[in-house]
């Protein structure tokens, strides 16, 4: 399970592991329930749960002077990566019920 799972695969493969069994992709399952709408975590987060999210440009910044992921102190990359995970969590379960509803 991801978001935008295939940016990740693309990262993970150039680095020479290759993932198997990916499941769900919410940025995917969110596109079929609502082709016209954004896609991105962020906007998913708020709109199916109400959540504002740690953006990116919270912890590292933007323009010339952004800092990289690994630049980030661990404790703030640590938060981010954590409500990551737990935002594709939640945002599968509620898109894949929707998903059932409608029967897509």
């Amino acid at each position: 399970m991801g978001q935008n799972i295939k940016y990740d695969l693309t990262i993970l493969a150039r680095n020479g592991i290759e993932v198997q069994g990916v499941a769900f992709d919410t940025m995917l399952e969110s596109y079929v329930l609502d082709s016209t709408g954004r896609h991105n975590m962020d906007d998913l987060a708020k709109r199916y749960l109400g959540h504002q999210t740690i953006s990116f440009e919270d912890i590292a910044g933007k323009g010339k002077n952004q800092l990289t992921f690994n630049q980030i102190p661990l404790e703030q990359a640590s938060e981010y990566a954590a409500e990551d995970a737990d935002i594709t969590m939640k945002l599968q379960q509620v898109l894949w019920q929707n998903y059932s509803k409608h029967q897509v």
